[in-house]
């Protein structure tokens, strides 16, 4: 079996879906060693791959057309066929939401999320154009879809009538560097970062559907309410509809001047060493296809305040204090709770730590690659 690899999301700055290709890059060589995986990419750009070396994989770099050129091509005329570039394959895998023209083989992408079509209000305009015009195209080019969750794999057949039998869910995972960090590795992150010895964590893109503003507001309350009250930490980058500056005027408004830090970028190879740091770790988010910061964050060994948005209580499970998501109240609360209450705190922290092992990209890739054989039947 030849398979191809959308590898563009992997290359710049890495976000969840780039991850998710570079893992299934690592680990599908490994779990199949007789079979030829290659990753297509264009432009000069390129990421530090270390731990992709295998003797059947390798990168083919189409260094002379630019990302962009090629992106407005697919958009436009459909055009030309993305094996064009890898040669003959079994099967191409589309990792992120939309598949591209091929000229022969079968196509598989990767779904990560329906936000876009359920809650367009809290997505990008031009993204929900995009994919209401090409998710049909897809799903149409597609021998199977492959989701994130089980909550995921009802949106599509809920919202387009998508066939049950040609979708798969595969979950996703963290890898080994998510583990509890010790303190000489934890200090040295925060101090890079000017990061507090004792502080609550979360981390998302700055975007409406991450729900900073109802997590600001319980904060807030939190504050209010009086104790011993941590800094609140923000870790992501920003997103689209000039979310930074709406936060930077609630933050006025509730007077969190100066208890609120904000970090547009930590590394994926930091990350761990900051959830471990963190006393407590809250994802209020109102949308999600699976939720991977919670995961880390439980694989890390913090405690986590999480919302009960889809489809994160399927992530989670009882291994977090779950809260609705536009509930502030609600929320300061559970965060009280673990920050006043020690044995619930390392009963989450073990839980936690638990569950997280049930999710790792090895498995992904092992579910993947059983996708795959079942879609060149």
């Amino acid at each position: 079996m030849r398979v191809a690899i959308d590898f563009q999301p992997v290359l710049g700055r890495r976000t969840g879906v780039g991850h998710y290709a570079y893992y299934l890059a690592k680990y599908l060589p490994r779990l199949s060693p007789s079979d030829e995986f290659v990753g297509l990419s264009f432009g000069r750009g390129c990421r530090d791959l270390d731990g992709l070396q295998s003797s059947n994989f390798h990168l083919r770099r189409v260094g002379l057309i630019p990302r962009r050129a090629m992106s407005f091509l697919w958009k436009t005329v459909g055009w030309p066929p993305a094996d064009a570039f890898t040669g003959p394959v079994d099967l191409f895998h589309f990792p992120s939401f939309v598949a591209r023209p091929l000229r022969s083989g079968r196509a598989v992408v990767t779904i990560h999320d329906l936000a876009f079509k359920r809650m367009p209000e809290l997505s990008e305009r031009k993204n929900v154009t995009f994919l209401e015009r090409h998710i049909p195209r897809t799903l149409e080019r597609a021998r199977l879809v492959l989701v994130d969750s089980e909550f995921t794999a009802r949106e599509l057949v809920d919202l387009y009538g998508y066939p049950e039998e040609r979708i798969r869910v595969t979950y996703l995972g963290t890898g080994d560097s998510f583990r509890p960090c010790r303190a000489p590795e934890t200090d040295a992150v925060r101090h890079r970062h000017a990061i507090p010895e004792c502080f609550i964590l979360c981390v998302a893109t700055l975007e409406p559907r991450k729900n900073i503003g109802t997590l600001l507001k319980a904060y807030a309350l939190l504050r209010q309410a009086g104790g011993d009250v941590p800094a609140l930490v923000l870790v992501g980058g920003e997103g689209w509809g000039g979310e930074p500056a709406r936060i930077e005027r609630l933050i006025d408004r509730l007077r969190l001047q100066g208890t609120v830090v904000w970090r547009d970028y930590i590394s994926h190879e930091e990350l761990p060493a900051l959830y471990s740091a963190a006393c407590l770790f809250v994802f209020p988010s109102l949308y999600e296809g699976f939720g991977l910061p919670p995961l880390e964050a439980m694989a890390c060994g913090a405690p986590v305040v999480c919302s009960n948005a889809p489809s994160l209580p399927e992530v989670v499970g009882d291994a977090a204090l779950l809260v609705p998501p536009r509930d502030a109240e609600c929320m300061a609360g559970a965060m009280r709770k673990l920050l006043d209450d020690d044995v619930l705190s390392r009963e989450l922290i073990q839980k936690g730590l638990d569950r997280a092992k049930r999710f790792t990209w090895i498995e992904t890739a092992r579910g993947t690659l059983k996708a795959y054989r079942e879609a060149l039947l």
